[in-house]
């Protein structure tokens, strides 16, 4: 590998979702390089919009696989947010500040992505989920709307009904489950 990205700005608060572990080198203008390791599944918050920088990746022996999900500022706000629901076993409430929260899911075979945000509690049936979203698929998955691969995304509007899912496809409530046999990770950024 051993690449380099070109010097870039990022002006826009920014979500980074890292897809595969990798050794990198970040050159940021005016400040010393620095070396970071950055682990499978996680995630960076970019404060920008405050703080932008211009800088440069340079990418060691093992592949980069990463989003940037940028937040723009002139977004549309929900014209009401409801209250970031707690932890469970499946739902991790992991990142919130006021501009964006995150909750990284975690689906068993046979169970519906409604059902997690169910703030009842449930009974695992299809229910929508109480907010619109981007989903992000961190693992291989099959769910019942189709293949992802990770990085694979899709958005599911509460509020409008729209959906544009791309290649995961999702109902017009957003309702989708995991068909497959394994454990499906997922990203629900939901904007605030």
């Amino acid at each position: 590998m051993n690449q380099d990205t070109m010097y870039h700005r990022h002006s826009q608060d920014s979500f980074f979702l890292f897809f595969r572990t990798a050794q990198i080198r970040n050159e940021v203008v005016g400040k010393e390089p620095f070396e970071v390791e950055l682990e499978a599944g996680s995630f960076y918050w970019g404060d920008h919009l405050a703080n932008p920088i211009i800088h440069k990746v340079c990418v060691g022996n093992r592949k980069l696989d990463c989003m940037d999900i940028e937040i723009k500022a002139d977004r549309p706000r929900p014209a009401s947010l409801s209250p970031a629901l707690p932890s469970t076993l499946q739902r991790d409430l992991c990142f919130e500040n006021g501009v964006l929260r995150a909750y990284r899911v975690k689906l068993a075979p046979g169970e519906c992505i409604g059902s997690v945000f169910d703030a009842g509690g449930g009974d695992g049936s299809m229910v929508p989920v109480p907010f619109g979203y981007l989903a992000v698929a961190m693992t291989i998955a099959k769910l019942s709307s189709g293949g992802v691969m990770p990085g694979d995304n899709w958005w599911c509007g509460k509020s409008s009904g729209d959906i544009s899912a791309g290649d995961a496809g999702t109902t017009t409530d957003g309702a989708w489950s995991n068909v497959g046999e394994e454990e499906v990770e997922v990203m629900i950024l939901q904007p605030t």
